[in-house]
């Protein structure tokens, strides 16, 4: 959801929050079955590792890939300043002061 609300203006977000929400049923949809095949082609240990590896692939690919907007060299200036137009100001200020967890305990927002 961070990256999510750092890569795309509010006005689009809905959508690409739907996306992401597919992603994610369709990631628990393909999973049984995988772990079945895996468990009657092989022993019970290859559907962990199968797992396993996919996890950290797609971990590997994620801090590869999840870089800030502002630091970001794939786009070009034209959709960054697109992307950061569209932001509410909470998230075009990066020098904010971060606030204490109890203060966020106690905030509206929370």
């Amino acid at each position: 959801m961070k990256a999510t609300s750092a890569w795309f203006p509010a006005k689009e977000r809905s959508v690409a929050i739907g996306w992401f929400n597919i992603g994610s049923s369709i990631g628990a949809l393909l999973a049984p079955p995988l772990v079945v095949w895996a468990l009657l082609h092989g022993q019970w240990e290859l559907a962990f590792v199968i797992v396993g590896v996919a996890g950290v692939v797609w971990s590997l690919l994620w801090m590869v890939l999840s870089t800030s907007i502002r630091v970001n060299s794939v786009c070009s200036a034209t959709p960054n300043a697109n992307i950061l137009s569209g932001q509410e100001a909470m998230h075009t200020n990066a020098g904010a002061p971060k606030r204490s967890r109890f203060a966020m305990l106690g905030s509206r927002d929370f």
